[in-house]
């Protein structure tokens, strides 16, 4: 592969150009259309698309190959996909009794979260784990690469104006990001991680348009309405380090 001895340095270049083009191309979304829920209902997501072909451009150019989508174990995935799936079920559940939105509108939430979670997997799990693993060991690399994907959560203050928030979305995304990782590392595959990520994003979405909670107030930005987000995605980061508990011995003898 070209730039073998620079992979992370490429990594790094084309983390720096994906968050420009989502932060840059979604801060117009919403200007135009309002939250980020009214976005995700209006069709494909500009910054989404946008993320997606420069993951596909950079990946032919830098010729970056084994990130992931290739084949997938079926049973291993299903096996591992199975407890934190288990939200999923609550979150549509609720969706459901509360009064689901529109066709359209549940087709344009799932088209956006699939497009959003797979330009993120590609990126982080991806290039960017990669590039990490090129130097450094799996626990180093699993950390920085969580950490990143946390810290660009931060830039949605740009998206939303809502500081607080948008730390409490950083801290949470380096929580999720640790399970979403070991799915890749136990499966070998970004498409588990994509996938789950995708309807986790999509019921929760779901769960909000069916609430109503476009239309209501803005959320309150202190004590248990900030601390609530965290406690809940706790168990993503347990079952994460969990699934990761022998991933040292899995690294060193090239099962993960």
């Amino acid at each position: 592969m070209p730039f073998q001895t620079h992979r992370i340095a490429a990594a790094l270049i084309v983390l720096l150009l994906w968050a420009l083009v989502t932060v840059l191309v979604g801060a117009w979304s919403t200007q135009e259309m309002g939250t980020l829920l009214d976005v995700v209902t209006r069709g494909p997501v500009p910054a989404f698309v946008a993320a997606v072909l420069l993951l596909v451009v950079a990946c032919a150019v830098l010729r970056w190959e084994g990130i992931g989508l290739g084949a997938v174990h079926p049973w291993r995935s299903l096996r591992i996909l199975l407890l934190p799936s288990v939200y999923l079920v609550l979150f549509f559940s609720i969706a459901v009794a509360l009064g689901l939105p529109p066709l359209m509108v549940i087709g344009s939430i799932v088209l956006n979260c699939l497009l959003a979670s797979f330009s993120e997997e590609v990126m982080f799990r991806g290039i960017l784990f990669q590039g990490l693993r090129s130097r450094l060991a799996i626990w180093p690399a699993i950390w920085v690469t969580s950490l990143l994907f946390g810290a660009i959560h931060s830039l949605n203050v740009f998206l939303t104006g809502e500081m607080a928030q948008a730390l409490v979305q950083s801290v949470a995304a380096v929580m999720s990001g640790v399970l979403f990782i070991a799915m890749r590392l136990r499966t070998g595959s970004l498409w588990p991680p994509i996938l789950f990520h995708a309807a986790w994003n999509a019921s929760t979405f779901l769960l909000v348009a069916a609430a109503g909670a476009g239309s209501a107030p803005p959320p309150e930005t202190s004590g248990l309405a900030l601390v609530a987000p965290l406690l809940f995605v706790l168990p993503n980061l347990l079952y994460g380090l969990y699934l990761l508990r022998d991933i040292e011995y899995r690294a060193a003898t090239g099962t993960a």
